[in-house]
């Protein structure tokens, strides 16, 4: 169960960590908007 959650866990972070890049984007404009 744990190991699987892992499993999970990492294929969550690397399926977000694009939409985290794009995101960033959005982030900096309203940062320094």
């Amino acid at each position: 169960m744990f190991k699987m959650w892992r499993c999970n866990e990492i294929l969550l972070k690397n399926f977000f960590y694009k939409f985290d890049i794009e995101n960033s984007l959005i982030y900096v404009l309203y940062a320094y908007s």
